[in-house]
């Protein structure tokens, strides 16, 4: 565990560093290289504002909701944007491992390799629910 990963007063680990581990759970079986990807999508001195994780926290369910009907429908256009802006939301929100994820999205529609569109969805899935992160009815 690093000095960052220590939990805080409360023996608790900071929100979104919490939901960072989680995610990189979520997808380290599944992505050849991860860490070494990820460190690409590093945002230097990311300082985590509750704000800012909370909107990503209300939209990236809807969005992953989406892409898991563009991967059903098989539609690598959609599957495409959806990955491209899970790439960006990464970089937004300092979560490296989103953005590695939506890159492979990318790459794997563009490759047609549908069932790893759908097994990458299902992980981002995944972790929204570990999150606790649902979409809007």
């Amino acid at each position: 565990m690093t000095a960052e990963d220590q939990p805080g007063p409360a023996g608790v680990l900071d929100p979104h560093k919490q939901a960072e581990k989680n995610l990189r759970g979520c997808f380290v079986d599944v992505i050849d290289d991860l860490d070494l990807r990820a460190e690409v999508y590093q945002v230097p001195d990311f300082c985590s504002k509750a704000e800012i994780l909370e909107a990503f926290s209300e939209d990236l369910p809807r969005t992953v909701q989406l892409l898991q009907t563009a991967c059903t429908a098989e539609d690598e256009l959609s599957i495409r944007r959806h990955g491209h802006s899970l790439e960006g939301m990464g970089g937004m929100v300092g979560f490296a491992v989103l953005s590695v994820a939506g890159a492979e999205l990318c790459k794997s529609a563009r490759g047609h390799i549908w069932d790893r569109c759908a097994t990458l969805a299902a992980r981002l899935r995944r972790w929204c629910e570990i999150q606790k992160w649902t979409a809007p009815e």
